[in-house]
Formats: C-alpha cells, sequence, structure tokens
C-alpha cells in the first residue's frame, strides 16, 4: 500500500476550493429554483430575493478573494507541494470567477422554463 503525504496547507487550499465550489453551487441553486418564489411588492424595484443573493454573491466574493490570499501566502512560505496546490487554487479561483456569471444567467433561464 502506497501512502501520500499530503502538507497541512495543501489540505487547507484544497478546502478553501471546495468551500468556493459549494457556495458558487449554492448561488446556482437559490438562483434557478427559490428565487422566483419570493414575492417582490409591485411598487419595489427589488425585494428579498435580490438582497439574498448579494448576500450570496459577497460571501462568494469574500471566499475567493480569501482563498487568492491565503494561495499568495502558501505559494510563497509552502512547501513545494503547497506551492503546486496554491497555484491550482488561484486557477481554480479565477475559474469560479468567469463562470460565474455565465452559469448565473443558465440558471435564469432554466427557472423560468
Amino acid at each position: 500500500m502506497i501512502l501520500v503525504t499530503i502538507a497541512k496547507g495543501s489540505k487547507a487550499l484544497f478546502g478553501f476550493g471546495l468551500i468556493s465550489s459549494l457556495q458558487l453551487m449554492a448561488m446556482l441553486a437559490f438562483r434557478a429554483f427559490w428565487y422566483a418564489d419570493i414575492y417582490i411588492a409591485p411598487e419595489d424595484p427589488y425585494g428579498l430575493a435580490d438582497i439574498i443573493e448579494l448576500c450570496l454573491f459577497l460571501i462568494f466574493f469574500v471566499l475567493l478573494f480569501v482563498s487568492v490570499l491565503v494561495s499568495l501566502v502558501m505559494l510563497f512560505r509552502g512547501q513545494l507541494q503547497s506551492r503546486k496546490a496554491a497555484i491550482a487554487l488561484m486557477l481554480w479561483c479565477v475559474f469560479l470567477y468567469l463562470v460565474m456569471d455565465p452559469l448565473r444567467h443558465l440558471a435564469v433561464v432554466w427557472a423560468n422554463g
């Protein structure tokens, strides 16, 4: 049996990537399944659903920002394995940010039927 030792920094970086991905999925699920069911008063320009969506986006953006900061720290202070994981996480954060808007629009189209 071959045991692979994963550095602590790599585990943390993997965790940040996983949490950021799950947050994006939560945003898309909210937009696709629950956004349209939340009431907006006829005279109001936005409603509770818009505020919830904004909060979910802010949480996502903060997670990406913290992930990139932790990646930068691990890139300069970590072991070789952690440095590779830091580069991968930075690329993953850029990828998540770039696909967020097209996936959000897809969720809107899917929700509207």
